[in-house]
Order: C-alpha cells, then structure tokens, then sequence
C-alpha cells in the first residue's frame, strides 16, 4: 500500500521463505497444509522508516526470538496467516528496527490474524 506518491509516508507487507523452511507460492498450497515463513512491513514517515519483521532478514536465522509468519490454506480461495504454530518457538513476536541503521529497538508482541480471500 502506497498512500502517497511522495513518498513522505509509506507502508508494505512481504511474505516468503525462510531459510528454515520450504516455501511454495501461497496459491500452491493444498486445501488444510500450512507452511511457515517471513513476513514483514515497513513503516515510514518523513523522517524515520521502521521495519517490523516475523523471520525475516536480520530475523531470520536458527535463534531468533521472533515467530514464523503461518499461513494455512483454508479453502479454494480463502488463505490465512498468524504469527504462531508448531514451527515456532515462540508466539506473536516481531522485532522492531530502524531501516535506515538497522538498529534494533527490541522485540514485542504483536499478535494478529489476517484472512486472504481470492476474487
């Protein structure tokens, strides 16, 4: 989502592999199977970018304390995603950094559960 063409304010989403984990575009999922990943947003305004990320990046390695985004294909055209399941240690955790510096401003939970939904 790009809310202005100046880009004094962005936002995005990202989704993919780990390297901890097999990766098949969401679409290629069966009907029932989950599988784990990255997903991350960036948050910008004019003066700061923030990244806030599940496994992904500098997240991303054997001893992360952030949560693998889950994503569980739940029907023909619905998909949903949550940071928690069996291939995580731990449960609805994000890190917060500076994008600029990469400065890590610490971990927090951030729980949440979105529903995909194909037109």
């Amino acid at each position: 989502y790009r809310p202005s063409p100046t880009n004094d304010q962005n936002y995005h989403f990202s989704t993919g592999p780990s390297d901890y984990n097999a990766w098949a575009p969401l679409q290629n999922l069966a009907v029932g199977a989950s599988q784990c990943g990255y997903m991350g947003n960036s948050v910008s305004n004019v003066s700061t970018s923030w990244l806030v990320s599940f496994h992904k990046g500098k997240e991303d390695t054997a001893d992360s304390p952030t949560s693998f985004a889950v994503f569980t294909r739940v029907s023909a055209t619905v998909w949903t995603a949550q940071p928690t399941g069996s291939c995580s240690a731990s449960s609805n955790v994000a890190s917060l950094r500076d994008a600029a510096t990469g400065t890590l401003y610490g971990y927090y939970s951030l729980p949440f559960h979105f529903t995909l939904t194909a037109r």
